[in-house]
């Protein structure tokens, strides 16, 4: 008898073997950027729901058939870029993150109106490791939130030193 821990893996790596099924089958038919997967109220791309669900293989798989990492949902403007910082409760996923701005995804699409950017959503996570790969990647300090806050602020608000050095380290680089 399986534990519940070693079911929830099975059933993982089987939706994750679904989703690379399906995304090959898109590529062949020439919608592998398609919106075509309903999350809550929103479509995505078989890319997004990939990053939002943490699915590595999916992920480098659909990269590998040449999907586009910039494409935005429709609603908020939010790429799989981001669903890689910031989805849900989930901590950011610097190996998703790394594969996809590899893949020439862009460190600076703000989604929420142009808003939020991966950047500031790292910070809010406080993940110093998802914060030197977007700036390494060319990430921008200047966008501001809904609030006129930037990463840099976000970090300083909440606290984050290791952030705000690395942030401040770069600004006075430049």
């Amino acid at each position: 008898m399986l534990d519940s821990d070693s079911s929830n893996e099975n059933s993982f790596d089987e939706d994750e073997a679904l989703v690379i099924k399906e995304a090959e089958e898109a590529s062949n038919k020439g919608q592998l950027n398609d919106k075509s997967y309903q999350h809550l109220t929103f479509d995505v791309t078989l890319l997004m729901y990939s990053a939002m669900n943490r699915y590595e293989k999916a992920v480098r798989r659909i990269l590998d058939l040449k999907a586009d990492p910039n494409i935005k949902e429709d609603e908020d403007g939010i790429t799989a870029l981001w669903f890689s910082i910031c989805c849900g409760p989930q901590k950011p996923s610097v190996d998703l993150a790394k594969m996809l701005l590899e893949a020439n995804a862009d460190p600076n699409v703000a989604c929420y109106e142009g808003e939020v950017t991966p950047l500031m959503n790292a910070v809010r996570f406080n993940s110093v490791d998802a914060v030197n790969l977007l700036r390494k990647h060319g990430a921008k300090l200047e966008p501001t939130d809904e609030d006129g806050k930037t990463a840099l602020m976000i970090a300083k608000e909440n606290g984050f030193e290791d952030i705000v050095k690395i942030l401040e380290d770069h600004e006075t680089k430049n």
